[in-house]
């Protein structure tokens, strides 16, 4: 079976490759970009089943990837902020918020919930 794939939006090279490594450690493909600018292109491309984006980036908002996506596909979306503000704005329309910093083990255990995964199960076995 394929493996799944997450596209994630981070303008921080560190939290790109901290959501690839810890993301890839369970058995997803991630793809990262660094702003929103090609994102409905990459989830069409890739077929991701998850858009993780952060909600302020310099070139393109979260916001505007989160429209984009919305406008276009049905997968679930989770936005991160080191911003609460921005993040309550956002909660009525994603499937979950984390605020930065955030921990491996709270990512996985967001992005299997938001996913349908059990807990204890490998991605590629649902």
């Amino acid at each position: 079976m394929p493996r799944q794939t997450i596209v994630v939006l981070d303008d921080d090279p560190d939290l790109c490759q901290f959501f690839s490594t810890t993301l890839e450690s369970i058995g997803f493909t991630v793809i990262t970009a660094s702003n929103s600018e090609h994102v409905v292109e990459l989830v069409a491309h890739h077929r991701a089943i998850l858009l993780i984006t952060d909600l302020v980036m310099p070139d393109h908002e979260g916001m505007e990837g989160i429209f984009s996506v919305l406008r276009t596909f049905r997968i679930p979306i989770i936005a991160v902020s080191s911003y609460r503000d921005y993040l309550k704005v956002v909660e009525p329309i994603a499937h979950a918020v984390l605020v930065k910093p955030i921990q491996a083990q709270t990512l996985i255990d967001t992005v299997k919930r938001v996913l349908g995964i059990s807990p204890s199960a490998s991605p590629q076995l649902n």
